[in-house]
């Protein structure tokens, strides 16, 4: 055995546990979320834009893993919880120097729903943020569809925050860190 590739054995080893660690987040957050009355939206899916093409082997491994969730006592409101792992794509606004949790919501408005008119990239909103971006639990609100990119988006409001995923270590933290803003913030802007 070389030591090359024992330290790549041991490379692929810890991203399996990564992932089963950023599930473990995920499942936690859908209790937790269950708790305050918000529902998972679309079955269990967790990840977007991933591959199995040899053609496309950047996308082998996702750039973010995320759960959307409903509530009736919010009918218009699109909630979110995702893990920024990378920027693939060097897409967003302000540079991802770390992994970060983020959260929010989508306000479709006054008697709208979100029924199926959202997209699984929305979970990386927070990274397209046209305000300087934090990841220090700052909270930012925003109009899309005032963005010069052309696009028409079905919702009137984004509204996320995010922080260093090494911030939130266990469910308690996640709960406080992440649930709770969440759940405080959108009754308060919404």
């Amino acid at each position: 055995m070389t030591e090359k590739g024992s330290n790549l054995l041991q490379l692929i080893q810890e991203a399996r546990i990564y992932c089963k660690n950023l599930g473990n987040l995920l499942g936690t957050c859908d209790n937790l979320m269950a708790e305050m009355g918000w529902k998972g939206d679309y079955s269990n899916q967790a990840i977007f834009e991933a591959s199995n093409n040899l053609n496309y082997p950047a996308f082998w491994i996702p750039n973010e893993v995320f759960r959307f969730y409903k509530s009736d006592r919010h009918p218009q409101l699109l909630c979110f919880v995702s893990v920024l792992m990378d920027d693939r794509e060097k897409e967003y606004s302000n540079f991802l120097l770390e992994p970060a949790i983020t959260a929010g919501w989508f306000d479709y408005g006054k008697n709208k729903e979100p029924e199926n008119n959202w997209e699984f990239w929305y979970s990386r909103f927070h990274g397209y943020n046209s305000s300087p971006l934090n990841y220090e639990g700052t909270l930012f609100k925003e109009n899309p569809n005032l963005w010069e990119d052309g696009e028409k988006y079905p919702f009137e409001w984004a509204c996320t925050f995010g922080l260093p995923l090494v911030s939130v270590t266990n469910a308690e933290e996640l709960k406080q860190k992440i649930v709770e803003p969440l759940i405080k913030n959108l009754t308060q802007f919404s």
